[in-house]
């Protein structure tokens, strides 16, 4: 198999279980979460009415977001700008809400895909591969957290010869 050369994002996640669109993932993934007891409510698809947003940052090679509510995490999509917690529901309301992905993040994901990884070939699943991946240059993850920006992270790349 060949390198890893993308972020893995929600819709990919959505993608391997045969769903076209993360809210439609979301959806069906709660009602199986919450059949096994381990999601306290179903996702209805709609929208909560609020101003709060999951934060979005990149954990090995994977867009993330973090829940407002509990701290926990999902996965996020920046083209489906769309969040739920499988851990606590988004607060028990069963609504999806917006993630804060930051501007020019595809140049963050140009910057973070420089990096070579390594280890996992072997794993066709993209979301079960990307965090089992280590950085063939040690300590480079493919991470990225609100407040670095995509300069620094070719910045960080140049002085390794990776730009």
């Amino acid at each position: 198999m060949e390198k890893m050369n993308k972020i893995v994002t929600a819709l990919d996640v959505a993608s391997e279980s045969k769903f076209y669109t993360v809210i439609a993932w979301l959806i069906h993934h709660s009602m199986f979460l919450d059949e096994k007891g381990m999601c306290p409510m179903r996702c209805s698809g709609e929208a909560l009415e609020t101003d709060l947003m999951a934060s979005a940052y990149v954990d090995h090679g994977r867009w993330l977001a973090v829940c407002p509510f509990c701290g926990k995490s999902n996965y996020a999509d920046p083209h489906e700008n769309i969040f739920y917690c499988f851990a606590c529901g988004n607060n028990g309301t069963g609504k999806i809400i917006l993630v804060d992905f930051p501007e020019g993040f595809q140049e963050i994901e140009q910057a973070l895909v420089k990096r070579p990884v390594r280890g996992a070939e072997h794993i066709m699943n993209l979301f079960v591969r990307a965090p089992q991946e280590e950085p063939s240059i040690p300590g480079l993850y493919r991470n990225w957290k609100p407040g670095i920006s995509p300069g620094e992270l070719r910045k960080q790349n140049k002085h390794l010869g990776l730009e």
